[in-house]
């Protein structure tokens, strides 16, 4: 009998967390099976603490960091400095500018991967329109690496520099694979 009590109040509890994850599947429209978090059947992309140092480093960020980015990746790509020469100032600022605006809607969404998707998909699809300046699939993947060193520098040395790297290098692994398919 005293089993039967304890085996009794975990179903209890088990039920507390099923309800205390109903809130965050209210954007999921999704089966009954992902409601059990808002990774679906999934595993979480990055763990929590890794989420929290990604977002640890965004708060740090300053209003440039488009720029910084853009700077990283045009010091190891002449073909990407190519490309943003034939670019205006007006869009070259606007680039940068929805890089950041990007990278803060990741930040935003880390707990959905769908969200992270679909905005993913939706900065590639933006992209499009610049090959006719120049613009390659391609630098996705240095814009990826770009975005992994300049943000690991964020974290101020708040963490480990590998645990910080190894978070901003899952994520934009993730991303820039997504934003690729857009």
């Amino acid at each position: 009998m005293g089993n039967t009590k304890s085996t009794e109040s975990i179903p209890k509890k088990s039920t507390r967390r099923k309800s205390a994850t109903t809130p965050s599947t209210r954007s999921s429209s999704s089966s009954s099976r992902p409601s059990v978090s808002s990774q679906g059947n999934r595993k979480p992309l990055l763990s929590i603490s890794q989420r929290q140092i990604i977002k640890g480093c965004v708060d740090n960020s300053k209003d440039d960091l488009g720029e910084r980015i853009f700077r990283r990746v045009l010091e190891k790509r002449d073909d990407f400095k190519q490309f943003i020469d034939n670019l205006s100032k007006a869009q070259r600022y606007e680039n940068s500018n929805y890089l950041k605006q990007f990278l803060l809607g990741i930040v935003e969404s880390l707990t959905d991967i769908d969200e992270i998707n679909r905005i993913s998909e939706e900065y590639g699809c933006n992209h499009v329109q610049f090959r006719l300046y120049g613009f390659k699939p391609d630098f996705f993947a240095a814009t990826a690496d770009a975005v992994a060193t300049e943000c690991t520098f964020l974290d101020q040395a708040a963490h480990l520099t590998s645990e910080t790297a190894t978070a901003w290098y899952l994520l934009t692994t993730h991303v820039f694979s997504a934003v690729r398919d857009g």
